[in-house]
C-alpha cells in the first residue's frame, strides 16, 4: 500500500515511493498534485501524442507563475501539428518546448548510420520550500501510459534541492534542454521524418509514407532503355517517337506522364545489360515525357505513327533477334508494325537531345535497394557529444537539390527465369527520381526544366 509522504524521511533526506499501473493512486495523480503550487516543472519525455499534449496543457494551463521547460524526443506529424495550434492559440510558450534529434553514428567523413533517439522520461519538479519531486520511470506522455492501457512503473523522489540525486538530476535536465533545438513549426514534416527514423523499425511502413507526402518527396518513374541508331535518324525537342512494348510489365504501360531516357549506341556490341557500360558508349540521350499510347493503327494520338505528322521523328522497335531495339526513321516503320497486332506502344515526346558525352555522364542513375534516407534529402548541423562515435543532431534544413537518380531493377535480369520475355527485356531498366517538391516547383513541367538544368549544371 502506498504511503504520502510530504517530506523527505528522517536520516536519509530522500523519500521514495514506487508507482506503477497497477497502483490504487496513479501517475498522473501524483503529477497533478506535486505541480500544484510548484515553482517550476521540467519535463524531458522520449514520446510525445496528442493525449499527452493535452494532459501536459492542463498541468500549466492556469498556472502564469510556473516556469518551465519541455523537451521531446519522438512525436508524429499530427501530435506536432496540435502543438503548433496550441502555440499559435497561447496555450503553450513555444519558446519552451525543444525537441531532441537524437544521435548518428559517423562512419566517416560524409557517410552517417543509425538513428538513436532520446529516450528518457524524466520529470523534475522545483517546490517553494527547497523539497523538490524527481519523477523517473517508464511513463511517456502518451495515452497508452497515461491512462492505464500498458504495464508502466516509476519512482517517485523526493529530496531537499541540494542533495546530490537532484543536482545531478538538474545536471542531466539541462544537458537535454541544451542539446534540444526550439521548436519551429514551418519544420514540423521535417521533425516528424526524422522521428519516424529514429523508430523506424517499430512503425509500419505507411506511416513513413505518409510522412514521405507530408515532407514534399516526390518519385517520378523513369523508364530507361537502350537503343542502336544511326545518324540519318534525326531527332529534336518537340519531336515524338513511340517504343514497342509488347514485352513489357502491365505496370509499365500505364506511365503515362512518367519519363522516358533512351541510350542510342552505335551497334549492337555497344549494348550491355549493364547500364553504366551502356552510357559509357551512348553517343545520344534522349530525354522524353512520356505522353499517351498508340495501341492500333487506328489511333488517333497525333504524331503517332499511326496518324503521323511533321513532329514524328522515329519509332523504337526491336530487331530481328527480338533482343535488340533499333531506333528506325518514320519512313522504314512498315504498316504492319503499326499497333503491332493490337499490341501497345508508348509514345513520348522529345524534351531533350543530349549529345555531348560530359553531358550524357551527368545523367547516370544509381542503383538503391532502400528507402531514401534523412542525410539522402536533408541536411542537418552536426554537434559534439560525449557520446564515443557519435554525433549530436543539431537542427535540420532541406538540402538545396536534394535529386537522386535511381535505377530500382533491371527488367532482363529480373525476368531471366522466362526466356522469351528476357530476350525482349535484355536492355531496359526502371528506374525513378526521388525529389522534393518546392514551392518553386509546383507543377510537373516545371519540375522537368529544373532537373535538366541540375544535370547540365
Amino acid at each position: 500500500m502506498e504511503e504520502r509522504l510530504d517530506e523527505p524521511q528522517e536520516g536519509t533526506g530522500i523519500s521514495v515511493t514506487f508507482i506503477s499501473s497497477s497502483s490504487p493512486r496513479g501517475f498522473t495523480s501524483w503529477l497533478k498534485n506535486d505541480v500544484e503550487g510548484a515553482r517550476s516543472l521540467d519535463v524531458v519525455v522520449g514520446f510525445l501524442s496528442s493525449e499527452g499534449l493535452e494532459f501536459l496543457i492542463r498541468l500549466i494551463a492556469n498556472r502564469r507563475d510556473l516556469t518551465y521547460r519541455i523537451v521531446i524526443g519522438h512525436a508524429k506529424l499530427e501530435t506536432l501539428r496540435r502543438l503548433e495550434a496550441k502555440i499559435s492559440e497561447g496555450w503553450i510558450d513555444g519558446s519552451k518546448v525543444r525537441l531532441h534529434l537524437g544521435f548518428v553514428r559517423v562512419q566517416d567523413s560524409t557517410q552517417i548510420s543509425g538513428n538513436f533517439m532520446m529516450h528518457s522520461k524524466v520529470i523534475y519538479i522545483e517546490k517553494h520550500d527547497g523539497n523538490d519531486v524527481l519523477y523517473v520511470g517508464s511513463y511517456n506522455l502518451t495515452r497508452a501510459a497515461l491512462y492505464n492501457e500498458n504495464y508502466e512503473a516509476a519512482v517517485r523522489i523526493l529530496a531537499k534541492r541540494e542533495s546530490k540525486i537532484m543536482r545531478e538530476a538538474r545536471e542531466y535536465i539541462n544537458k537535454t534542454w541544451n542539446e534540444a533545438v526550439e521548436y519551429d513549426p514551418k519544420k514540423a514534416e521535417l521533425y516528424a521524418w526524422k522521428f519516424n527514423e529514429n523508430v523506424r523499425d517499430f512503425v509500419d511502413q505507411r506511416i513513413a509514407e505518409k510522412i514521405y507526402r507530408e515532407i514534399g518527396i516526390k518519385r517520378l518513374p523513369v523508364l530507361i532503355l537502350a537503343a542502336v541508331s544511326s545518324n540519318e535518324v534525326s531527332l529534336s525537342e518537340g519531336g515524338i517517337i513511340d517504343v514497342d512494348i509488347r514485352a513489357f510489365p502491365a505496370d509499365l504501360k500505364t506511365w503515362i506522364g512518367g519519363k522516358l531516357h533512351v541510350y542510342l549506341v552505335n551497334s549492337a556490341e555497344d549494348l550491355s545489360p549493364i547500364l553504366g557500360k551502356v552510357i559509357q558508349k551512348a553517343r545520344r540521350l534522349l530525354i522524353c515525357t512520356i505522353t499517351g499510347k498508340a495501341s492500333t493503327a487506328k489511333s488517333k494520338l497525333k504524331g503517332s505513327a499511326a496518324k503521323p505528322s511533321e513532329r514524328y521523328q522515329g519509332a523504337i522497335r526491336y530487331d530481328n533477334d527480338e533482343k535488340t531495339f533499333l531506333l528506325i526513321p518514320p519512313y522504314a516503320v512498315k504498316g504492319e508494325e503499326l499497333g503491332v497486332r493490337g499490341e501497345s506502344q508508348l509514345q513520348a515526346r522529345i524534351e531533350k537531345v543530349v549529345t555531348n558525352r560530359e553531358e550524357i555522364q551527368r545523367y547516370r542513375h544509381r542503383y538503391i535497394q532502400r528507402q531514401p534516407k534523412v542525410e539522402d534529402l536533408i541536411e542537418f548541423e552536426r554537434k559534439k557529444t560525449d557520446k564515443p562515435g557519435l554525433i549530436l543532431v543539431g537542427d535540420l534544413r532541406i538540402k538545396e537539390r536534394p535529386i537522386l537518380p535511381i535505377v530500382k531493377e533491371s527488367l532482363g535480369y529480373l525476368k531471366r527465369q522466362d526466356p522469351n520475355k528476357c530476350r525482349a527485356l535484355s536492355h531496359v531498366w526502371r528506374g525513378e527520381y526521388i525529389y522534393l517538391k518546392t514551392e518553386y516547383q509546383e507543377e510537373e513541367e516545371q519540375y522537368v526544366k529544373s532537373l535538366t538544368d541540375y544535370l547540365e549544371g
